[in-house]
């Protein structure tokens, strides 16, 4: 799906940071370097509000992958060594992945040793699996975007209760347009699939998300390195979005100190700037633009 000619950013003026600049330490305020240089922090999926974000779901299917086997053996040799039973072997190990049922030949493997598997098989993957799918998420950053810059949930849930702000990005036939996605909701989980167990597959559930989170109308951003890695004593990495920048929006309630400082920045470098109005006959905002 082709990106929208406007994406969205929902901000706070109260995201604040610290930063260290030889032995010194200074708190830096977040909002001025989104919005004064520009500056987009991209989001480690393990610290997002929804905890099936980016997870993984895993069905029997999934068990007769190589990946899957994989990992079924390096769990079940740590099994078998504290048991202090005959670890696995080779020819073990060969039919396994050469299986078409591999709980049934697990089970086999077990029993030839007089034990069983006291849990199902899927949750020993699982089990195993958390850790690696873990990992990977931490090589992940997701920058999210949403459609709709008249929201009131997101005002109120991402820019503080509307006295924060939003950027509008310019993105459409950008050299970005082509890497931003755009969210599917369902009221189905995603299952895994075996092209999924690889570092580019686990891109794929970033993309799906719960059918409660529809109204945000999300588009991302992901990606697995950092290429627009701005300074090096950063602790979260930055990209640089200064010249996608097309306009900033202010919220209702933004406080009169700062909405001075975003217009006067806004004029200076004639981008444009925008109020939010509540609507007088109806729930809705509307945008006015604010004239130099």
């Amino acid at each position: 799906m082709e990106c929208p000619k406007y994406l969205y950013r929902y901000r706070s003026f109260d995201d604040k940071k610290i930063e260290c600049l030889g032995d010194r330490s200074l708190q830096v305020e977040t909002w001025k370097k989104e919005v004064f240089e520009g500056r987009v922090m991209p989001t480690c999926p393990l610290y997002f509000n929804d905890p099936y974000d980016c997870d993984f779901c895993i069905d029997q299917k999934t068990l007769q992958s190589k990946f899957a086997k994989s990992t079924i053996i390096e769990n079940l040799k740590p099994i078998f060594e504290k048991l202090k039973i005959e670890t696995i072997t080779e020819k073990e190990i060969e039919n396994l992945h050469n299986s078409s049922n591999t709980e049934e030949t697990v089970e086999e493997i077990l029993k030839t040793r007089g034990c069983n598997l006291k849990m199902p098989l899927l949750d020993v993957f699982c089990n195993g699996l958390k850790s690696k799918i873990d990992d990977l998420k931490k090589g992940l950053t997701v920058v999210c975007f949403t459609e709709d810059v008249k929201s009131i949930l997101m005002w109120s849930h991402y820019a503080n209760n509307h006295r924060g702000f939003c950027i509008e990005y310019k993105l459409a036939q950008t050299d970005l347009s082509k890497q931003i996605r755009k969210v599917i909701y369902s009221s189905e989980r995603h299952y895994l699939r075996d092209e999924d167990l690889n570092e580019k597959g686990i891109f794929r559930p970033t993309l799906y998300k719960s059918d409660v989170w529809k109204y945000e109308k999300e588009w991302r951003y992901v990606t697995a390195n950092f290429p627009w890695v701005i300074s090096k004593n950063e602790k979260r990495f930055s990209m640089d979005f200064s010249k996608y920048i097309s306009g900033i929006y202010l919220g209702t309630n933004t406080p009169e100190d700062k909405e001075k400082e975003v217009i006067k920045f806004c004029f200076k470098k004639n981008i444009p700037v925008y109020k939010m109005k509540m609507k007088y006959d109806t729930y809705a905002l509307e945008p006015q633009k604010i004239d130099n």
